[in-house]
């Protein structure tokens, strides 16, 4: 029905265009009874040759028309589709650009860091060995420090106990300078080749050997 229709309102625009061109009269005839069961096919049948010739070829127009419309709409959405992918492409490489920037300086910092750091272990081991070599330096010298003063010890012991015996030779000694007659005096060959000289008394040699 709708066809039909459209027929109609078409063909009646072909036929005053047609009676302006041919110098038709009135059309009288009369197409509403036959629009409820009228095909195209048979509409354009029932009417002149030239009539239904304008149709189509208005019909042809149209569809071209249209087909030319659907063409155009279709480039500019294609030219508006590309300018947009290029728009973002340019977009995509702009930002692909800045990230390969910021990884670049992330990864020369890294490299600085790392850098610093094996830097600052070799200084720490330095540090550490130096540490330690001082450590046992310090070890070395307490242990002679502490045989020191245990040897001193031990002859501070010995001297503080000799010291009345040496008191008593010392008295017999000034005892006899003083009553004339000094001590006698022997000397001995070592087996080194050395000479002691030693008090002639044995019995003071004793108790000077034995202090």
């Amino acid at each position: 029905m709708r066809h039909i229709l459209a027929f109609i309102v078409a063909a009646g625009s072909v036929l005053l265009d047609y009676e302006v061109e041919n110098g038709w009269g009135e059309v009288e005839e009369d197409f509403t009874d036959t629009t409820a069961s009228m095909t195209e096919d048979a509409a354009l049948a029932s009417v002149p040759t030239a009539v239904a010739a304008l149709y189509q070829q208005r019909r042809a127009s149209s569809t071209l028309d249209a087909l030319v419309g659907v063409e155009t709409g279709a480039r500019t959405d294609r030219d508006l589709l590309a300018m947009d992918c290029k728009a973002r492409r340019a977009q995509v490489l702009l930002e692909a650009k800045a990230a390969h920037t910021s990884a670049k300086r992330a990864s020369n910092r890294y490299a600085r860091v790392a850098a610093r750091v094996a830097q600052l272990q070799g200084e720490v081991q330095r540090q550490q060995a130096q540490a330690e070599a001082l450590h046992s330096q310090y070890e070395d010298a307490k242990k002679q420090c502490d045989a020191a003063a245990t040897q001193g010890q031990a002859t501070l012991t010995a001297l503080v106990a000799d010291l009345p015996l040496a008191a008593g030779i010392l008295q017999w000694v000034t005892t006899q300078c003083a009553g004339g007659t000094a001590p006698g005096l022997v000397q001995c060959a070592m087996t080194d080749g050395s000479v002691v000289t030693s008090l002639a008394d044995l019995a003071v040699r004793k108790q000077i050997a034995g202090m």
